[in-house]
């Protein structure tokens, strides 16, 4: 069974660690974007940081294409792919067991963060729309208790979680995170 409660702890240190680490190794870089980057159903889950020139870059490369290249909100367009982010792999956590219940058990049996029981056959996106509300959630708890941190630049920045091979992504403003 994967258990979502058990793995707030490791995500929420994943966060913070890699928001520190950042500003700490990379005091020069004024992150633009800070995503969780995951595939849930190998277990793992990345830190990745983009800066607004890379950000331009990617959208100048492959904007032409339409807007499923590209994310838009109220300050513009932007690169809503981790993998294109300048610093895609930044830190990474890695829960084998989401992994092997997934390779072992029929049906893959998850528990959400209120409790409930889910039993799932082999639909990934069953699979990753329960890992990207986990993620979502906890990522949206650990930026509210952290708004004020000095780990976030002073210039605009963006949130946000994305699943390999999934229709499941979203990204958000910091001024849109209550506090």
């Amino acid at each position: 069974m994967i258990n979502l409660e058990d793995a707030r702890n490791p995500v929420e240190e994943l966060i913070e660690n890699a928001l520190a680490s950042f500003a700490s190794e990379k005091s020069d870089v004024t992150w633009y974007t800070f995503a969780l980057y995951a595939c849930p159903w190998s277990g793992w889950i990345m830190t990745s940081f983009d800066t607004e020139a890379k950000s331009a870059q990617i959208v100048a490369k492959f904007g032409k294409n339409g807007p499923d290249w590209y994310g838009e909100d109220a300050w513009g367009r932007f690169s809503n792919n981790c993998p294109d982010f300048q610093f895609h792999d930044w830190r990474d956590l890695e829960l084998p067991h989401w992994q092997t219940e997934y390779e072992e058990a029929e049906p893959i049996h998850v528990r959400d963060l209120s409790g409930q029981d889910h039993f799932i056959g082999d639909e990934n996106e069953a699979i990753n729309g329960l890992a990207f509300d986990f993620l979502r959630t906890v990522l949206l708890d650990q930026l509210s208790s952290m708004k004020k941190s000095p780990f976030f630049p002073a210039a605009r920045h963006r949130f946000g979680v994305q699943l390999l091979d999934s229709e499941f992504s979203q990204f958000w403003r910091s001024q849109d995170i209550n506090s």
